[in-house]
């Protein structure tokens, strides 16, 4: 048997437990979980069975990990600010007026959690409304080629280029950011 190398919590009904991933489960989590590769494709590469690694992924939930990590900015955003929202109406449940000290400390932690979630927020909204100026500025790009009949002629191959890549590229970003 391999050497137990990893260690990770699985959640099983609720209850967690600490599990050691082999040398070999660990390659197969990366390669499953990271780098998004089919079990069938993990199976060839590590030697073993499909169903063992389909094993692996049942036992260990790769599956919800798996999903986690692929999600778009977009819908990580959403869920922080779901979060968000959970946590104002625990602040607007805090009794202050009975138990001052524990409304204090859980105040404290909850604007932290607030503070942290929107400060995330909107460091991913940047990066995704970069993207959509940058999408913006190739079409206005095309356009201003488009429109000076001079430009069309000195450079025909480049409005081509363009025109052609433009379209799947704008949707290839909004399947990755939507």
């Amino acid at each position: 048997m391999s050497e137990a190398i990893g260690i990770r919590s699985v959640r099983k009904s609720g209850r967690g437990s600490t599990t050691a991933y082999t040398a070999e489960q660990a390659q197969a989590h990366d390669l499953y979980v990271a780098q998004n590769k089919l079990q069938k494709d993990i199976a060839a590469i590590l030697n073993r069975s499909q169903s063992q690694i389909s094993q692996w992924v049942n036992k260990f939930e790769w599956d919800a990990e798996r999903e986690a990590r692929h999600l778009s900015p977009i819908t990580i955003h959403t869920e922080i600010m779901r979060n968000n929202a959970e946590i104002v109406k625990q602040l607007k449940t805090l009794d202050w007026a009975n138990e001052p000290d524990v409304a204090k400390k859980s105040y404290v932690v909850l604007m932290d959690a607030l503070s942290k979630g929107n400060a995330v927020a909107g460091s991913m909204m940047k990066q995704y409304d970069s993207l959509g100026g940058i999408l913006l500025a190739m079409e206005e790009f095309i356009k201003w080629l488009e429109a000076n009949e001079t430009r069309k002629k000195s450079h025909p191959d480049l409005l081509t280029i363009l025109e052609i890549y433009l379209p799947g590229f704008s949707r290839a970003m909004a399947e990755k950011y939507a």
